[in-house]
């Protein structure tokens, strides 16, 4: 999984995260079709789980969307997790990218374990700012998984393409 782990194209050429990125951005539907809404009928726990992986298929792109701006609403009251989100998203720039260092190259595996361990250094010395913050970072993740769950119960674009299917 050197390239992102997103499977091979039909020619052959590995999948990454960026071209997955940019094909489920242009595939995205209108902002219309987002904020269409029925009051949801299926209640089983295997209706739910299969609305909401059509769901996020389909609105990922407005998901990721949604979390991006509370993220940003976070850092900008907390300016000190610029740090550690940073370290994140360089881990996934090396991540996907062939990097070398003094002519030896980086794995996905040694990005990882480097910031993880850059992380857990800041968070020892800086552990009275992080601990206290750090029950929002973990509330927006919880917010933005409930948000595409409630969503895609009550999509009506999703349930129109059912029909379409039948």
């Amino acid at each position: 999984m050197e390239t992102g782990g997103f499977g091979t194209e039909e020619n052959g050429n590995a999948v990454t995260t960026l071209d997955y990125i940019k094909n489920k951005y242009y595939e995205k539907p209108t902002f219309s079709e987002f904020v269409e809404f029925k009051k949801p009928t299926d209640y089983s726990l295997d209706g739910i789980m299969e609305n909401t992986k059509k769901g996020v298929d389909k609105f990922g792109v407005y998901y990721v969307a949604f979390g991006l701006l509370l993220y940003i609403l976070f850092i900008l009251s907390s300016p000190m997790f610029v740090i550690p989100i940073s370290t994140v998203c360089f881990t996934i720039y090396l991540m996907q990218t062939k990097t070398q260092v003094y002519g030896q190259e980086i794995t996905p595996q040694q990005a990882i374990i480097g910031c993880c361990g850059i992380n857990a250094i800041l968070f020892i010395i800086f552990r009275s700012y992080f601990v206290s913050r750090l029950v929002y970072f973990f509330a927006i993740n919880a917010l933005v998984v409930f948000f595409a769950v409630i969503h895609s119960q009550c999509s009506k674009t999703l349930e129109a393409e059912e029909e379409e299917k039948l």
